[in-house]
């Protein structure tokens, strides 16, 4: 596995968190949603250095704070 870089675990987590603040204000807007466009966009963000590590990171910091 490559270098796990603390800023952009850290920035990971904070987009996953303000995506699923969104989600969960807004009807209609779900977290398969923002999951299914990040999966769409997995190789262009791989292309760019973003490893799918932290495009999963995304999701699950979505998913999390959409359900609380």
């Amino acid at each position: 596995m490559e270098d796990v870089s603390l800023f952009l675990l850290l920035c990971s987590v904070l987009a996953g968190y303000l995506l699923g603040i969104f989600s969960g204000l807004l009807p209609g807007i779900h977290t398969n949603n923002f999951a299914l466009a990040l999966v769409a966009l997995a190789p262009f963000l791989a292309e760019k250095g973003i490893a799918p590590f932290y495009i999963a990171l995304i999701i699950l910091s979505n998913a999390v704070s959409h359900t609380f």
